[in-house]
C-alpha cells in the first residue's frame, strides 16, 4: 500500500489558518458584545476599548427589556423556525429519499428542478408569494411565514 507523504508542518499550518480564520470571524461579534455593556458616548469615544468601570452601563439591555417585547419577538422568532426547520427535514428527507431509491422517467429532471429552486433568489418570486399570502389569508400569522420559509 503506497502512502501519500506530507510534511509534519502541513497539519500545524492548516490549524492555524483555521485559528487564524476563526479569530477574524468571532472579532465582530466580540466587538458588539463589547459595546453592548459601554455607554453609547464611550462607544463613540473608544469603540475598540474593553468596558471599563467608568464606561460600564447596560442601559442597552434594560432599554430591549423594558421598552421592547423581547420575549414575544423571541417566541415568534422559535415557533417560525423551528416549524419552517421541521417542514423542511421532512419534506426534503420524502423528497431525498424518493429520487434516490425510485427511478422513473422525470427522476433527473426533478432533481434539477429542485436544485435550481435553492438556486434561485426568493426575491424574484416576492410579488407572487404575497398575492398568494393575500388570497389565501395568510398574511401575519405564523402559518404564513412558515409556509414561506420552507
Amino acid at each position: 500500500m503506497n502512502k501519500a507523504r506530507s510534511s509534519p508542518l502541513t497539519p500545524v499550518l492548516m490549524h492555524l489558518a483555521l485559528g487564524l480564520y476563526t479569530l477574524i470571524c468571532l472579532a465582530p461579534v466580540v466587538l458588539v458584545i463589547m459595546n453592548s455593556m459601554k455607554s453609547r458616548s464611550a462607544i463613540f469615544a473608544a469603540p475598540m476599548a474593553l468596558p471599563t468601570p467608568k464606561t460600564f452601563d447596560l442601559i442597552g439591555f434594560t432599554t430591549v427589556l423594558s421598552k421592547g417585547d423581547f420575549v414575544g419577538y423571541f417566541g415568534n422568532s422559535l415557533i417560525i423556525t423551528c416549524g419552517a426547520l421541521f417542514c423542511v427535514l421532512l419534506f426534503g428527507a420524502m423528497a431525498a429519499f424518493a429520487l434516490s431509491e425510485y427511478k422513473f422517467r422525470g427522476n433527473t429532471l426533478l432533481g434539477l428542478y429542485l436544485a435550481l429552486g435553492i438556486m434561485i433568489p426568493i426575491r424574484l418570486g416576492t410579488i407572487g408569494i404575497l398575492n398568494i399570502m393575500v388570497a389565501t389569508d395568510l398574511v401575519n400569522t405564523h402559518l404564513g411565514l412558515i409556509l414561506v420559509y420552507t
